[in-house]
């Protein structure tokens, strides 16, 4: 049961990680008057994720570490939750 908790704790990890990323995806696109309001970000952040790394890229020549960190929770997200249904079908 305890690795359970474990895979259930790194899911919670993952979204808490991605709602903290989109924020500050969020807040760098609003700094550079490409946003202007939180409800395509709440619903959709993949949208505004193409052009935050365009932005990124056309400032400081290197995609911004914010791709990377909404791609990796969102893989962290996803690969907990498939291994703890899976643990928890199999019992």
């Amino acid at each position: 049961m305890h690795i359970n908790n474990f895979f259930f704790m790194l899911v919670m990890t993952g979204i808490v990680w991605n709602i903290v990323t989109v924020i500050g995806i969020h807040n760098k696109l609003e700094y550079n008057h490409i946003l202007q309001n939180m409800t395509i970000m709440r619903y959709a952040p993949w949208i505004r994720l193409a052009e935050y790394k365009k932005t990124t890229e056309m400032e400081t020549g290197e995609i911004g570490s914010l791709y990377y960190q909404y791609i990796l929770s969102i893989l962290l997200t996803g690969i907990s939750v498939g291994i703890l249904i899976i643990r928890l079908i199999t019992g």
